[in-house]
């Protein structure tokens, strides 16, 4: 089975393309895609397990199943601004 490798430990790019800074801090799309996991109601089994170790900084390695399980959550989770969307989409 074919497997993707991707690290989310990089900065979250506004539409400037420039990294996004909040409190002299870039914004990392790992941690807020690991946030988003871990404070929604859905996935707790597959999907939590993927946000420990997109959180850590974690280069994965994810098969078909689990980057549609992350894609079917970025879709459709509400929270999320379409630039975040569109950012971590890119990845997948």
């Amino acid at each position: 089975m074919n497997k993707k490798k991707i690290n989310f430990n990089i900065p979250f790019k506004g539409l400037d393309d420039k990294a996004v800074v909040e409190n002299a801090q870039e914004l990392n799309i790992g941690q807020i895609l690991a946030s988003r996991i871990a404070y929604s109601n859905r996935g707790a089994g597959k999907l939590m397990f993927l946000g420990f170790d997109i959180y850590k900084g974690n280069e994965l390695e994810l098969d078909a199943s689990d980057v549609s399980l992350l894609r079917n959550f970025v879709e459709e989770d509400d929270a999320m601004t379409n630039l975040l969307k569109y950012r971590i989409l890119e990845l997948l």
